[in-house]
């Protein structure tokens, strides 16, 4: 479907296992009619189902990136005793959620790129171009790609939206884990104008209940920690 104003593109990540969010934030976009999604990565840690979101990503043709909780997946986890104890914890979560990954799913997030390049100048990274972890936040310098119109990344879980001249750098935030004291997942629609892209944050009322449900049910290490972070949109 294409619109007057040119096509909309629909952006989500930092989904981190929520099946339940990532599904809601596809139906909406779907239900607007977006001409295509794209995901910013981060698709399967910590959350209670990594193997459905590679799945369902797969099965939908979502075209995604390789967020640096991407990566962690393909690597040796070491929940060691010695550490710290929230760090531990984290340790276990993500070694569990490495645990559910099928082959497949390691082989797909093994073949992400490290950005996507669309029609009109559209950009896609998890945190910014060529550097998977760099905080780019609404007050920091850009680092615009050579003919990038809009930047879509992910990694800070905080949606914003900053224009720079005629570039436009937009955070997408997080479908799945929001962590600004938000606890509504976010995403963005990006529609391309004459002149520049236009780009709003949309944030989605999520069913906290039963995704607190189903953290329980798949047996996550730290289970009420997690219903309880994601309910209040904190980091941990």
């Amino acid at each position: 479907m294409s619109h007057p104003a040119g096509p909309r593109i629909g952006v989500l990540g930092d989904v981190h296992g929520n099946l339940i969010a990532l599904e809601a934030g596809h139906a909406y976009l779907r239900g607007i009619g977006v001409d295509r999604i794209v995901c910013t990565g981060d698709v399967a840690a910590f959350g209670p189902d990594p193997d459905g979101c590679v799945a369902f990503l797969k099965a939908h043709g979502i075209a995604t990136v390789a967020g640096n909780e991407d990566a962690a997946m393909l690597r040796p986890i070491v929940t060691d005793p010695d550490t710290p104890p929230r760090l531990r914890q984290i340790q276990e979560i993500m070694a569990w959620s490495q645990r559910q990954l099928s082959p497949s799913a390691l082989a797909w997030l093994a073949a992400l790129p490290g950005r996507l390049e669309l029609d009109g100048g559209l950009v896609c990274v998890h945190a910014a171009p060529d550097d998977d972890t760099r905080i780019v936040d609404e007050d920091d310098p850009k680092p615009f790609p050579a003919g990038a119109r809009l930047v879509c990344a992910g990694h800070l879980h905080r949606p914003f939206v900053a224009v720079e001249d005629e570039r436009t750098w937009a955070n997408a935030g997080s479908i799945g884990r929001p962590t600004d004291g938000d606890p509504r997942g976010a995403l963005l629609v990006a529609t391309r104008g004459a002149g520049r892209w236009e780009v709003e944050v949309v944030r989605l009322e999520l069913p906290l209940g039963a995704i607190c449900d189903r953290i329980a049910a798949a047996a996550m290490p730290h289970a009420a920690r997690l219903c309880q972070t994601q309910l209040a949109a904190s980091w941990w």
